[in-house]
């Protein structure tokens, strides 16, 4: 069954909060975080990457925010919503292997994991397409970051 559209303003507020999520792993270090933990990645090329993993999602959810109802745009923005959430896991898995706070990991809980969940449960596609787009965005997750940070180098 097809639920109303989803608030414009839950497509907003995944942005912003990805953003300001993005911005908070800038700023407290993560490249060199990741480095201590034996995965290199510099800080030039990691703003890059996140810049632009950023404007892709970006572009993604003010699609998703004009075209409610085009069944495409929405599983394209589940699966989004997929990929945040996985990085949310990710970020409290890896801090509880490393017994070390990841970077950007407070604001992946406080506000990727709650905007990212309120529009995957009101975006207007059945459960079972919410489903499968989003578990497919969070399988994405690696095809996606490496490629970003391939092409930012």
């Amino acid at each position: 069954p097809r639920t109303g559209a989803a608030p414009a303003l839950a497509y907003t507020l995944t942005f912003l909060a990805f953003f300001a999520h993005n911005v908070a792993e800038l700023v407290s270090g993560l490249p060199d975080w990741a480095a201590a933990q034996g995965l290199p990645i510099g800080p030039a090329q990691f703003a890059n990457a996140l810049a632009l993993l950023t404007l892709v999602a970006g572009i993604l959810l003010f699609i998703g925010r004009t075209r409610q109802f085009n069944r495409p745009a929405q599983i394209a923005v589940a699966a989004l919503g997929g990929a945040l959430l996985a990085n949310v896991a990710s970020h409290a898995a890896v801090s509880l292997r490393t017994w070390s706070p990841m970077p950007g990991l407070f604001t992946a809980i406080a506000l990727v994991l709650p905007s990212a969940a309120w529009l995957l449960l009101r975006l207007p596609l059945d459960r079972r397409t919410k489903t499968i787009a989003g578990l497919s965005g969070a399988g994405a997750i690696p095809l996606f970051a490496g490629f970003a940070l391939l092409i930012a180098r």
